[in-house]
């Protein structure tokens, strides 16, 4: 069959698999690739709308074409290679050109051969008729394993074919360079010509060829490195000028014309002025210097020689291109000029200077302060100068500032602070005018003005400001300050500035370079000395005496720590500091000082250990993190004063590394799991030593129970003086209040909630455990802030996440001896969460809320700093127990039953009141009436309303139903959703009323959270459960009815029964729509029961007597009702 278009574009769409082909088409035709654009001509980047209408930012990686797909990266779920990218592919695949195309299928053939919808067999001629654009098969690529023989073959014979050529054209003729000097400025010049050669092989004058017609128009004896070098000309000729058929070379980039050289030398067909028989070679480079040439009769020109031992090298007079010529040897080589060649510009341009210019020429170098640097004509008659210093004088002083100074990094020195300055004080008097003494000799005196103007060029080079005069209160022209940037620069002046001044002719006093020379710092004593103000910070101190005046050297060596490598272990990278024995350091005033490495290199890496873990410039630390530095070996490797409390901190946070197991509690009424058990150690190791801590483990893995036995064990060893308090959610009590019952029953739990709390005011006193809520707290702080608890707990503590309001602040005021938070989500949104609640456990870990905004939160929210990232985690990480689901897969059974008690509140309590009454009086008219067994109508349908209620009020179809706001179960099923789904999991939410269902649905639209939804009703199954299996939609709605059996949702690990069944089998086949073959995750089944009502006494039955799954209903779902007047009653009972 004809190759069409469509096959080709179906070739490079191979990259993908057919059913995410098939998910990107759809999207295309839903219209939900919003954009796209190319951000180079191998980058496609499209924005695309998920399926729950989330943006996910698609970047397509191409060939050079723009054609072949390289990789993907989506901002999806997925990540790469996803149903989004192949949408923006499709798209771009169809607007990209035929040409591009045929292009990218030339150097991938394979593409059309392999893919799997190719149709590329033979060399078929095209169809007279065609419905689709057909390809010429002609223009179709071979197969790679054909091409890529003769590819292979033609890059073998290449250099043959060099040869050919060269042995063709080399013995007639060849070109040459020629390197001349131009005869009046003695500036280079470099022409090429073509030149015969003779069967004596002696070559010819040969005639000149200029470059740009030699690239146009090569000749045959032009080889390929001769075009290389024309084409490397012509990128630097704009640097270049053409005159007379010569290029020269003064005007060129200096490094650019000496690699052309290089290339020209290297072809050994360069000559100096005529072709010769000995080509010129790259010679060694030569030291140069600055010299006179009478070049003409009384007409001096400044050029440069180059010296070898006693032999002088006559130089090109060109600042690109200031090599010699050795005509002897046939050498040219580079030198190293005195200065740099572009400074040497206007000199080697100068014109010549007649001799009496020359005779007068040391006047203008004197004034100029170069009679040093550059040498005078030897010329008779010479002017001889006697050069009288005016005498500046250099100083180093400390004087008391009198107004603020602004540094170069905007720093502020305050006024009255003491600066170290460089002083430079002239004499006025001094005009500079030259005149001749008694004998004849001309004398001159440097002015003072360019004295101080060359001193000034000098020490800006090297940092230094000059500061305004009136800073210091006097307004002198004859006395400049200088004031060095950082305390570096005094060394940089020390080793370069005094030289620059002695080479301009200043006369540097011996008092001058001793005050530039270090402080010599002898083996002396170092003591660390260890504050802290509060039991989370340490002050570190390490003074020394520097000429009879204390001052820190802890900034000196930090500041020189934080300048070494990173790459390289602490002790090399700390040795690089060593200069021959010695440590040089810089005080803030500029002094230096000198100590001996050995004496000072355990100092060194103590400290920078502590700059890991976060020392600050101030010399203060987290006690946290200087445990980890001052162990065992650094104490004993420093001394350090005032380390007792630091010490006893190391021991308490080494322990905590190695925590004893302890056993469960005797009376407790479960067996604790490994993993559970070591929670309880951590808790208890905790609590001894007066710190606290977050049990931050996943959802159902037992927080509750860990802590319950915590209280068990303190008041089993006798610590429980006092009771314990924990504080939680109001959906959240009754479960606390049935654990503790079902756990701990010999705990004297006392209930601080409801219209009737104070009635407990007095069992409290004698409580072990009061459970209270949230809201109640603040309502009621004074009752809660009159007793010294034994523990407080916070449970779901992102209750506290916000710091500044007032259960936040309630919460902190309370007293106890320990404290602890439990929460699976620690952090939910940002940081200031985590800050809040250690601020209730430990005040001060993390510094203040500015503190730790500017060091922690900013920086890793707002920039991904991982250095800030990796301390915190690292400061927070004995205080924090968190296990993961994955983590404790192997302690856990393969399925988790929890049931979740939630209290109904408010007018939904009171609803369901109002509902069971009407039900009792009703029901018991009935059965008077008829009879029990005539009765279930009647029954059924009041018992369906009281569940209904339970459900949501919305569900009861009645006037007083239509007010009710509070909906306790759906609010706490929201809730637990969103921490399901921070957690990564996958959940299905079964009910058996489909409008309950509803009612469901719009809380997720509410809260932004994605969902697919199976019922009676829905005509596609398939559709909903391919989306959840192998999508990221996390959370699978199901009737109970509808999706019970016969579906397979194995990426599911968490199963949510939002209201009871009578027949637990039916829950039971539910929840093995995940718990079945093909499960690699452990599955936790969590049954939502409104405490008290009909609902918890449904699960009792079923608990009780097991024959009620038959009792209500038969196995076809039929109503048969079988249990007791007495069962019925027990259902109908109040709420308790």
């Amino acid at each position: 069959m004809p190759v069409t278009l469509s096959d080709i574009k179906k070739a490079f769409l191979g990259y993908f698999d057919d059913w995410t082909l098939s998910k990107g088409r759809s999207y295309i035709a839903g219209q939900k690739v919003l954009d796209m654009r190319n951000r180079s001509d191998d980058e496609i980047e499209g924005r695309v709308s998920g399926s729950m209408g989330q943006k996910y930012l698609t970047r397509l990686y191409l060939d050079h074409f723009g054609c072949k797909l390289i990789e993907t990266d989506c901002s999806c779920p997925v990540g790469i290679d996803c149903k989004h990218a192949a949408a923006v592919y499709i798209k771009h695949i169809e607007q990209v050109p035929l040409l591009a195309l045929y292009a990218s299928l030339n150097e991938n053939p394979d593409l059309l051969y392999s893919s799997p919808t190719s149709k590329v067999s033979s060399f078929e001629a095209p169809a007279a008729v065609a419905t689709e654009t057909e390809i010429d098969p002609a223009m179709l690529p071979l197969p790679s394993e054909i091409s890529n023989s003769f590819k292979e073959f033609a890059q073998s014979i290449a250099p043959q074919r060099e040869a050919r050529v060269a042995r063709k054209t080399a013995p007639t003729s060849k070109l040459v360079y020629l390197i001349g000097l131009e005869a009046v400025k003695g500036e280079p010049k470099i022409e090429i010509r073509s030149v015969s050669i003779s069967k004596a092989g002696t070559l010819s004058k040969g005639t000149k060829i200029s470059p740009d017609k030699l690239l146009s128009n090569p000749p045959i004896q032009a080889l390929d490195e001769d075009l290389e070098i024309i084409r490397f000309w012509f990128s630097i000729s704009k640097s270049m000028y053409y005159w007379n058929g010569n290029y020269s070379l003064i005007e060129a980039d200096s490094n650019l014309v000496q690699l052309l050289m290089t290339k020209i030398l290297a072809t050994n067909r360069c000559f100096f002025n005529s072709a010769g028989s000995n080509p010129l070679q790259l010679g060694p480079e030569l030291p140069g210097e600055l010299s006179w040439e009478e070049h003409q009769p009384q007409l001096f020109r400044l050029g440069l020689v180059a010296r070898d031992g006693d032999k002088v090298y006559k130089c090109m007079r060109s600042s690109a291109l200031p090599w010699y010529i050795d005509e002897e040897k046939s050498l040219c080589g580079p030198i190293t000029a005195p200065f740099d060649p572009k400074t040497l510009k206007p000199l080697l341009g100068m014109r010549s200077l007649t001799l009496d210019e020359a005779q007068r020429l040391p006047l203008l170098l004197n004034n100029l302060a170069l009679s040093n640097l550059i040498p005078t004509p030897d010329v008779p008659n010479r002017v001889n100068l006697r050069v009288v210093n005016v005498g500046p004088t250099l100083e180093i002083q400390t004087q008391r500032s009198l107004r603020p100074v602004v540094l170069p990094d905007q720093r502020i020195i305050p006024a009255g602070e003491e600066i170290r300055t460089l002083t430079i004080s002239t004499h006025s008097d001094s005009n500079g005018m030259p005149y001749r003494d008694e004998s004849g000799q001309l004398i001159v005196s440097r002015t003072a003005a360019f004295e101080t103007e060359r001193a000034r060029l000098i020490l800006s080079k090297l940092g230094f400001g000059e500061l305004p005069p009136a800073v210091f209160g006097e307004i002198r022209s004859d006395k400049l300050s200088f004031m060095a940037p950082n305390p570096a620069s005094w060394s940089h002046f020390s080793s370069e500035g005094l030289d620059k001044l002695r080479e301009i002719g200043w006369n540097i006093s011996e008092e001058m370079e001793t005050a530039c020379q270090p402080v010599e710092i002898e083996d002396e004593a170092f003591d660390f000395e260890l504050s802290g103000e509060d039991n989370w910070w340490f002050s570190l101190a390490l003074d020394i005496d520097v000429n009879g005046k204390t001052v820190s050297l802890l900034p000196v060596l930090v500041s020189a720590i934080r300048k070494l490598s990173s790459s390289e272990s602490i002790g090399d990278s700390i040795d690089t500091l060593n200069q021959n024995g010695r440590f040089i350091g810089h005080l803030s005033d500029g002094t230096m000082i000198s100590i001996p490495f050995e004496r000072i290199r355990s100092i060194l890496i103590s400290i920078k250990e502590l700059i890991e873990k976060g020392l600050d410039p101030n010399g203060e630390l987290p006690a946290v993190d200087a445990a980890d530095v001052f162990s065992d070996e650094t104490l004993s490797r420093n001394r350090f004063i005032g380390s007792a409390k630091i010490l006893r901190l190391v021991q308490m946070l080494t322990t905590l590394k190695q925590i004893q197991t302890v056993a469960a509690p005797e009376n407790f009424k479960t067996t604790l799991r490994p993993y559970q058990l070591e929670g309880l150690s951590w808790l208890q190791f905790l609590a001894e030593q007066e710190f606290a801590g977050i049990l931050a483990d996943d959802m159902g893995l037992g927080k509750t129970i860990q802590l319950l036995a915590h209280i068990c064990l303190e008041k089993e060893n006798g610590r429980l003086k006092s009771p314990y308090l924990v504080l939680c959610p109001t959906s959240v009590l009754p479960n606390w209040l049935s654990e503790a019952e079902k756990f701990a029953p010999h705990l004297n739990v006392v209930s601080f909630h409801g219209l009737a709390r104070y009635e407990n005011l007095e069992r409290m006193k004698s409580a072990d455990l009061v459970v209270t809520t949230y809201p109640l707290l603040s309502r009621d702080l004074s009752t809660f802030s009159n007793v010294t608890w034994h523990g407080v707990a916070l449970d779901e503590a992102q209750a506290i996440k916000n710091y500044k309001t007032k259960m936040a602040q309630a919460a902190r005021s309370l007293k106890a001896n320990h404290r602890f938070c439990l929460t699976g989500t620690p952090v939910e949104n940002h940081l200031g969460e985590l800050w809040s609640q250690f601020q209730f456990l430990l005040p001060g870990l993390l510094g203040d809320s500015n503190t730790f905004k500017n060091v922690f939160r900013d920086p890793i929210e707002k920039i991904g700093d991982v250095h800030r990232r990796k301390m915190l985690a690292r400061r927070v990480k004995p205080f924090i127990m968190r296990r993961t689901k994955q983590e404790v897969a192997q302690e856990l059974p393969d399925k988790t039953v929890i049931v979740q008690n939630i209290e109904l509140e408010g007018d939904q309590r009171d609803l369901y009141e109002t509902v069971r009454l009407a039900s009792v009086k009703q029901v018991r008219e009935e059965i008077a009436k008829k009879g029990f067994k005539h009765s279930q109508i009647m029954i059924l349908d009041a018992l369906l309303k009281m569940r209904q209620v339970c459900c949501d009020p919305r569900l009861v179809k009645l006037s007083a139903a239509a007010t009710v706001t509070s909906t306790a179960k759906l609010d706490a099923l929201i809730e637990m959703l969103e921490q399901q789904i921070e957690e990564g999991h996958k959940v299905l939410v079964f009910s058996q009323f489909t409008s309950m269902l509803e009612l469901i649905e719009a809380r997720l639209r509410e809260s932004k959270l994605s969902y697919v939804k199976l019922t009676g009703e829905t005509k596609d199954r398939a559709k909903p459960v391919k989306e959840f299996q192998e999508g990221s939609t996390p959370i699978f709605l199901i009737s109970l009815k509808a999706g019970g059996t016969g579906l397979n949702l194995t990426q599911a690990d968490v199963v949510i029964h939002y209201d009871p069944w009578w027949n637990p089998a039916v829950e039971e086949q539910a929840t093995d729509r995940a718990h079945r073959i093909g499960q690699t995750k452990k599955v936790f089944v969590y049954k939502l029961i409104a405490k008290g009502t009909i609902e918890q006494r449904m699960v009792e039955m079923q608990e009780r007597k097991r024959s009620i799954a038959s009792s209500v209903y038969d196995e076809d779902g039929n109503f048969n009702l079988k249990f007791t007047e007495q069962d019925l009653e027990a259902l109908l009972q109040p709420i308790d």
